[in-house]
């Protein structure tokens, strides 16, 4: 499903606020690792300059966005959706999301940002709302390691090679990797907040028939939206939650509230829960076994793939 501009730019904005809390995530199961095993972080390959740095960004950032998307939130989560449920299914395509990397060092990050993929994807109802918001985050881990590479290279020019430099002094790494984990998380929490915000916004957009919303402490369901074939808007039809009929159609709605004015005073919470909830068939015992199966034979493969790559295992 086609996703308007506006949608799409505060897609980009939130996913960039995340960043810091990714780089948390990572930077402080590296610290742990260095701590308590033989453990070398692995970096992005360095772009080359010029016409390198787009094919980088293409490879790493455009082609992932789409391909990745359409694996965990189009196929993956979407298949276990209609069995067990929105959340589960995000949960579990976000934690195979994390360990199809096969690095531990980038292993919560991912995890982090396929929960938040997941969710935009439900909200939106758009594999393109997933697909922005990892090109977004690629994008920004590819241009820093160019950048980082263009000093590195400045570096070397006057002598000093500073990879080499922390390897050298392993407990000078770890001790910049604990400061920078502290740093981070001073200024991860803010921006996550903010771009959580941003996030809760897009929710408001995109409300459905049947999701509660509280309104200054008092819930109430929605019951349609003004001009909804038109997509994304901000007038709802609203009834009170505890009057609510038990019919399953409600048509009959008490007020047309405009969504914005309500949102500039910070009255609009969204609920995690829906007024209707269709019927989920329940698994077998021989349709679950396969799945399961399959699960923990993915999770121990790419556990295997994670610790041959770092030489722990033979």
């Amino acid at each position: 499903n086609p996703i308007p501009v506006k949608i799409g730019l505060k897609i980009v904005g939130a996913s960039l606020l995340m960043i810091p809390g990714v780089a948390f995530l990572n930077v402080t199961v590296i610290a742990i690792l260095m701590t308590t095993v033989h453990f070398i972080p692995q970096t992005l390959p360095e772009p080359s300059a010029g016409a390198g740095f787009f094919v980088s960004f293409f490879v790493m950032a455009v082609t992932p966005g789409i391909c990745e998307e359409l694996f965990f939130r189009g196929m993956i989560m979407n298949a276990l959706e209609g069995r067990f449920g929105f959340r589960f299914a995000a949960i579990l395509s976000a934690v195979l999301f994390g360990l199809f990397h096969f690095n531990l060092a980038n292993l919560l990050g991912p995890i982090f940002l396929g929960l938040l993929f997941a969710w935009l994807v439900q909200v939106t109802n758009s594999i393109y709302a997933g697909m922005i918001g990892h090109a977004v985050n690629n994008g920004f881990a590819v241009t820093i390691s160019w950048l980082m590479s263009r000093g590195q290279a400045v570096s070397m020019e006057t002598g000093m090679d500073l990879t080499e430099l922390f390897l050298e002094n392993r407990d000078m790494l770890i001790a910049s990797l604990a400061g920078a984990a502290g740093l981070l998380l001073v200024v991860a929490v803010p921006m996550v907040w903010f771009g959580l915000t941003i996030y809760r916004s897009i929710r408001l957009e995109y409300l459905k028939s049947g999701d509660i919303l509280k309104v200054s402490g008092q819930q109430f369901v929605v019951t349609g939206r003004k001009n909804a074939e038109a997509g994304a808007g901000s007038a709802v039809w609203l009834y009170p939650y505890d009057q609510v009929p038990v019919a399953e159609h409600y048509e009959d709605a008490i007020s047309l509230v405009d969504l914005r004015s309500l949102r500039r005073d910070r009255q609009v919470r969204t609920a995690s829960k829906h007024w209707i909830k269709g019927p989920r068939p329940k698994m077998r015992l021989k349709e679950s076994l396969p799945f399961w199966g399959g699960g923990v034979l993915y999770i121990a493969i790419g556990i295997y793939l994670i610790l041959a790559f770092r030489g722990m295992v033979s």
